[in-house]
């Protein structure tokens, strides 16, 4: 019994020490960066959008699995939009994106973390609050052993990713419809 003891307060200090504690995803590490960004921005949207209401996300609990924060998404959804040069100048934007969290796909654990986020985005014309456009981005992403040993900051890594690609495709479909009312 003694033995099993010792084998387990082992294995506990093991993991604790490769696991740490679980850290949300950063804004810095889900914002879009100028070498990402496919094309330039559309005439259409050129400094012409600002941020809305960012929603569904969750602060991570210290002690359990990493999470995306809404304010920290919001942050980079807003740097972004900036680097893609559709982020307005001005005080009153031409268009409101708003972005909602509908799910955060996470493994519990593993060697590879694969992290698939469903993010849904409204376009609105800010005079008349007419849908413009409203999109739905599905966006996987994985971190591997490469990117990190530690397997609490692999998910953080993981879901960071999935929020850049999430976000870099919104900046693409920005450009693509410009002001054409559609959902995509």
């Amino acid at each position: 019994m003694n033995h099993f003891r010792a084998w387990y307060g082992v294995v506990v200090t093991v993991a604790l020490f490769l696991g740490g504690c679980a850290g949300g995803a950063t804004a810095q590490g889900m914002t879009v960066t100028p070498a990402e960004i496919k094309a330039p921005a559309s005439p259409d949207v050129a400094k012409a959008v600002g941020v809305n209401v960012v929603s569904g996300g969750h602060a991570t609990d210290p002690l359990w699995a990493s999470q995306i924060a809404s304010k920290e998404f919001r942050s980079a959804l807003v740097s972004s939009l900036r680097a893609a040069g559709l982020l307005t100048d001005g005080a009153r934007p031409r268009y409101l994106v708003s972005a909602e969290l509908i799910a955060l796909d996470q493994p519990a654990f593993g060697f590879s973390m694969q992290v698939t986020s469903r993010i849904r985005y409204t376009l609105k014309d800010a005079k008349t609050d007419a849908v413009v456009l409203t999109t739905e981005v599905v966006a996987p992403y994985t971190a591997t052993m490469a990117d990190s040993i530690v397997g609490p900051r692999r998910l953080r890594l993981a879901n960071e990713g999935s929020a850049r690609k999430s976000i870099a495709a919104l900046i693409a479909k920005l450009n693509a419809a410009g002001t054409t009312p559609r959902a995509l």
